[in-house]
């Protein structure tokens, strides 16, 4: 029994790879959209609040640009932020006896939400309310 319930732990590991992989391969191979081009300008211009957006997606763009150039210099915190979201989601659940199913069933719930599966990969200031309201929602 011990070694079923530890398969999970495995499983869902494999899955937020897969995810993050997926979703890093979108991001460099989608095009810029206009408001990601915008979020790169607040990115090197960092502040505390713009006209239509809030000071986090700047932020997101800035430290995205510290690591990587191109498409991911806009977008690779959009794709952490998006792991991470799912991971607090799922401790979320506060599953007794998870098993390999359940965790079948979280990633193909998660993978059929536009929200997710768009959030995952473009910078849009959803994506770190997406994180933050899972955040707050975990504590």
């Amino acid at each position: 029994m011990r070694i079923y319930s530890q398969n999970w732990k495995y499983l869902f590991v494999f899955f937020l790879i897969l995810w993050f992989v997926v979703n890093i391969i979108q991001a460099i191979f989608t095009e810029i959209i206009n408001d990601e081009a915008y979020y790169i300008m607040y990115g090197k211009n960092l502040a505390w609040g713009y006209f239509d957006h809030p000071p986090v997606v700047g932020l997101m763009a800035f430290v995205s640009n510290l690591f990587f150039d191109g498409n991911l210099s806009v977008r690779f915190m959009s794709v952490v932020l998006q792991v991470l979201t799912i991971i607090i989601i799922w401790k979320m659940l506060d599953e007794k006896q998870p098993d390999s199913r359940k965790v079948v069933v979280f990633f193909i719930i998660i993978a059929s939400m536009a929200m997710f599966t768009i959030c995952g990969f473009t910078t849009t200031p959803d994506t770190p309310l997406l994180f933050f309201t899972a955040l707050f929602l975990l504590f």
